[in-house]
């Protein structure tokens, strides 16, 4: 009407400043089967979402991420983005822990995290036995040999689900040893052009392993990586056999570990070349999945100061050579950064 005045506000959408992550639900059980949906939102500075077409670089510290990789030739797995959003979806691992994925656009990342539980499934006990029993050098003497493998998985309790497993042989030649470790190897595929794949429930460099599970606590005796890292004071990484304890009590927790032995741990540190390898580690041979490799950005005048630091995946970040000591990265690695 004539005299009166009609404004309205407009506010331009600014540049991409946040990646924002949610993950539901927020635990499923560890069955190599439950999905988890992860959504994620591009916002700018003032938290609105910044509607435009992309790709994301996706990564998954446990499980596998379900969704289309729209350029396979890049590193982690490349997922649409429309309209500011992606949604996809993450399988769960065999394996009771935390699960974290991490998420790339440029130089902006963003991470949330999920807790795969144990899957209390009914007992299963798979075995193997031999017996032999032959002549000996001398007259009437005998020769005899054996051996007893066996693994089970299954709840013990309505809370509580028990992995265990041990063969008399030796590690080397275990039937359900650590061979695993090592995906590049085919040795463990019998048949060939599938889609399988090969974990292990029980790695253990001993004869025997065995893991207790309730919730997000566990006790075990095997193979574990002590991942003591969140405090820069207290950091301690390392891949070790014995006994492992880890408790969840809400407002704090406790982790405690065990072991004797007699490996080495050493530590290269070494300069990026600004290819992708390779990258020549100063002892060899290596114990197979000890190997812990961390890319790190640290301040050029004062090399002690770390600005950034990714852990890398084995496989899917790089590859090894356990024999030789070798690591090639999957992708070219600058020698400085922009900044």
């Amino acid at each position: 009407k004539p005299g009166r005045v009609a404004s309205i506000k407009v506010r331009a959408i600014g540049e991409p400043s946040e990646i924002a992550i949610t993950m539901a639900p927020s635990e499923v059980p560890a069955d190599g089967k439950s999905l988890v949906t992860v959504k994620a939102v591009l916002k700018d500075s003032a938290g609105y979402k910044v509607p435009y077409d992309t790709s994301l670089t996706v990564e998954a510290s446990h499980g596998t991420v379900v969704a289309e990789d729209i350029d396979p030739s890049a590193a982690g797995t490349q997922v649409k983005c429309t309209d500011g959003e992606a949604v996809f979806k993450v399988r769960a691992p065999l394996t009771t822990q935390k699960g974290s994925v991490t998420i790339a656009h440029g130089s902006l990342s963003g991470s949330a995290s999920t807790f795969f539980s144990p899957n209390l499934k009914e007992m299963m006990v798979v075995g193997y036995g031999e017996l032999s029993v032959g002549p000996g050098e001398k007259s009437g003497e005998f020769e005899t040999g054996g051996r007893g493998a066996f693994f089970a998985q299954g709840k013990i309790t309505d809370r509580v689900l028990l992995t265990a497993a041990y063969d008399s042989d030796e590690k080397d030649e275990g039937l359900f040893g650590h061979e695993g470790q090592n995906p590049d190897t085919d040795e463990d595929y019998p048949t060939y052009g599938d889609e399988s794949t090969n974990e292990n429930l029980a790695t253990s460099s001993d004869k025997g392993y065995i893991r207790l599970d309730e919730g997000k606590n566990h006790i075990l005796y095997g193979d574990y990586s002590t991942e003591l890292g969140k405090n820069r004071l207290a950091q301690y990484r390392r891949a070790l056999t014995g006994a492992e304890l880890d408790a969840d009590f809400g407002i704090f927790g406790l982790k405690g570990f065990y072991s004797l032995t007699d490996r080495s741990q050493v530590v290269d540190k070494l300069p990026a070349k600004g290819t992708s390898g390779y990258y020549y580690l100063t002892r060899n041979p290596i114990v197979s999945g000890s190997e812990s490799i961390t890319l790190q950005t640290r301040e050029r005048g004062r090399t002690d100061n770390v600005l950034s630091s990714e852990a890398l995946v084995r496989n899917t970040d790089y590859r090894i050579d356990y024999d030789l000591g070798v690591v090639m990265l999957l992708r070219t690695v600058p020698a400085l950064d922009p900044s």
